[in-house]
């Protein structure tokens, strides 16, 4: 036999932000073996109160990409069942299991390059990416081409499609970080991301091939003078993209 004694309903906060609801509740009860009575009191965490969607908008805004770490980092005890809610809504799209974007927000090339680097990681963005950003092929990629100690792997997601070439981690060397925003991205300088390019590409392997990629020859001989070229190739430690390099220093010679 037991009766209720006292009842209240408070919030516990994280932050400023209301996480749950709690019930705490004194009931009185009779022992019929002692013939006394006795008082409990329980605490009851009861459901998550729904985050607003607006309170999740002004806190990533200016993420082109949000992971879900990040989010319960800034909302300790998140439920990700918020995320599957806005997902219905339109508000949010996946971009692959862990990473979401606003559906409104249209990203320019820098953030493009920024989720390429997040989504997979570790990776840097290079190849014809990275060629064509610094101007040294003269026709753009609709997929954003990077490279990584990770194996190779393709992802399509809503805002286009990310490659991703395996390199040994040996061979992680020659980045730079470009801003995005608030944000910065990882992409090979220019000589880097031409040797990555012809490090990978095993079709090419002459002086006609190496035409057939229109290169920008001016661009390509400042940089070649500008960048340690000799030391990369040391730590490619490859004879068959020694030969190639020499092959298009032949070329640009002419």
């Amino acid at each position: 036999m037991a009766g209720l004694l006292s009842e209240s309903y408070f919030m516990i906060e994280q932050g400023d932000k209301p996480a749950c609801i709690c019930q705490f509740v004194i009931t009185c009860s009779f022992d019929f073996r002692t013939n006394g009575y006795f008082v409990s009191k329980n605490l009851y965490f009861c459901r998550k109160i729904e985050m607003k969607f607006l309170d999740f908008q002004h806190a990533f805004e200016q993420f082109p990409v949000i992971p879900v770490g990040e989010i319960e980092k800034v909302f300790p005890g998140f439920d990700r069942n918020n995320l599957l809610r806005w997902q219905e809504k339109g508000y949010i799209e996946k971009l692959r299991n862990g990473f979401y974007r606003f559906r409104k927000q249209v990203p320019n090339q820098e953030e493009l390059f920024l989720i390429a680097g997040k989504i997979y990681t570790p990776s840097y963005v290079s190849l014809e990416s990275a060629l064509f950003w610094y101007g040294l092929i003269p026709e753009a990629v609709f997929t954003i081409t990077s490279v990584s100690n990770l194996k190779t792997q393709y992802f399509d997601t809503p805002v286009g499609r990310f490659s991703y070439r395996h390199l040994k981690k040996e061979l992680l060397f020659g980045l730079r970080l470009e801003p995005a925003g608030i944000f910065h991205f990882k992409i090979a300088d220019p000589v880097k991301a031409l040797l990555d390019f012809l490090y990978l590409r095993s079709d090419i392997f002459n002086a006609g091939h190496i035409e057939e990629l229109r290169l920008n020859r001016r661009a390509v001989q400042q940089y070649l003078e500008q960048y340690p070229v000799s030391d990369y190739l040391e730590r490619f430690d490859s004879h068959t993209l020694t030969r190639k390099v020499s092959v298009l220093q032949e070329m640009l010679s002419k």
